[in-house]
């Protein structure tokens, strides 16, 4: 937590590997080992401020490509379906878990975000704002999810900007940063946040925690990150906590085996393969759910026959029954013939950058964890085009045949074919 500006999400991505450009100091630690950027991708989760899913699919769909492909090739199926309805009961996602995506609330997606990425059974997931955008209850509803995976064994690492009580209470420990990234506290809150509350009214200056106040909203309020500054201008927290217990806790825990030193016990994280899943199960999962997109979006394919049976009444019109016995007939079917393959394509073409434009953040999501091989992307993308290419390439060229006076089918077959 901290005030606006404190440099939280921008911590979170650079531990995450999620940032890509500037300049970053420092080290990354797993077990105690440096960090390379793919053992960093395949063994956290990284749930983002927006909700971005392929919408098309089922929630339960979406939980198991991400099981099937950020899971290692070696776990069993079953082992897999298993982490997909683990993170359902976890959710409580059971009474919507057969639902479309599209049309989903606020407060599902975002349960679907965190399930996505529980799915993938990494050791740490990072959430960013997880309750941005939500209201009090649903807030409450997500991040008692979340409390639920945690205990169930796996490290939560969340910003949030200012929860309400409720919600602050579920949490461990906090990391408070002030503007320009310096550490104002860290530790264990205790209780319905006792240490925290004990350690800000130890300081000289600061007010007690008014009765039944958020102590979130008081504690950013101390350190001038709320709507009343009261002690921050006359108070140095970073010193304070620099030369506090908190802060020699902090120390020693660092420099515990394991930590920021290798243990004998704790083995170094390492991949020999740059992604979970092998290349047959990326190909599956990748192309069906392309399939399956076409399948439930009949408003996409019924516009491209649609609009193949306009054009083709349109050409058919325009050029019905020329003379094919001039020169100037022949060469106005010629043109009319041109103008009707480049108009295919590019409806072809055009048709299609709405879906796409829709697919893209998934894609960059998923390609952000390291889920797939692009070309299986492309490959799905492209086999997937290929029956509505030809469909309306069939009825346009079924409307047009006769209206433009061309040689019946059959005809063109058989004077074709030699005589004996």
């Amino acid at each position: 937590m901290g005030s606006s500006g404190a440099g939280k999400t921008t911590l979170m991505d650079v531990i995450a590997g999620r940032k890509t450009g500037g300049k970053i100091t420092g080290k990354i630690l797993l077990n105690g080992y440096e960090a390379t950027d793919l053992a960093i991708r395949r063994c956290t989760g990284y749930c983002e401020q927006m909700d971005v899913h392929s919408e098309a699919a089922t929630i339960r769909e979406a939980l198991t490509f991400s099981s099937f492909l950020r899971q290692d090739a070696s776990i069993s199926d079953a082992k897999k379906y298993d982490a997909v309805n683990e993170a359902i009961e976890l959710l409580g996602l059971e009474d919507i878990a057969d639902q479309i995506i599209r049309g989903s609330s606020v407060e599902q997606m975002k349960r679907l975000t965190i399930g996505v990425e529980l799915a993938a059974q990494p050791s740490v997931i990072f959430l960013d704002e997880p309750t941005s955008g939500l209201d009090a209850r649903s807030a409450k509803l997500i991040m008692d999810g979340v409390r639920k995976v945690a205990d169930s064994g796996r490290t939560i690492i969340c910003t949030i900007h200012q929860p309400s009580s409720e919600v602050f209470y579920l949490f461990d420990s906090l990391l408070l940063l002030k503007r320009g990234g310096e550490t104002v506290f860290y530790g264990n809150l205790g209780k319905k946040c006792r240490n925290l509350i004990d350690y800000f009214e130890g300081i000289p200056g600061v007010a007690p925690l008014p009765e039944n106040y958020n102590p979130a909203t008081w504690m950013l309020e101390c350190i001038g990150a709320g709507v009343n500054n009261s002690a921050a201008d006359e108070m140095d927290f970073v010193d304070y906590f620099n030369r506090s217990s908190y802060s020699e806790q902090l120390k020693a825990n660092m420099a515990k085996e394991g930590i920021t030193v290798p243990s004998p016990d704790l083995p170094e994280i390492l991949f020999d393969k740059k992604r979970a899943a092998n290349s047959a199960t990326q190909m599956k999962f990748v192309v069906t759910r392309f399939f399956q997109m076409y399948w439930r979006t009949p408003s996409y394919s019924l516009t491209r026959l649609i609009m193949s049976l306009f054009l083709a009444l349109i050409f058919g019109i325009v050029f019905i029954k020329p003379n094919y016995a001039s020169y100037a007939g022949l060469s106005s079917v010629s043109a009319m013939v041109f103008m009707a393959a480049l108009f295919l394509s590019m409806m072809a073409f055009n048709s299609v950058i709405p879906l796409t434009s829709s697919e893209r953040p998934s894609f960059y999501r998923e390609r952000a964890s390291q889920t797939y091989n692009a070309f299986w992307y492309w490959l799905g993308a492209t086999l997937v085009e290929i029956p509505w290419c030809f469909a309306s390439g069939l009825v346009f060229t079924i409307v047009l045949y006769p209206l433009a006076g061309f040689t019946e089918f059959m005809t063109a077959f058989s004077s074709g074919w030699p005589s004996r």
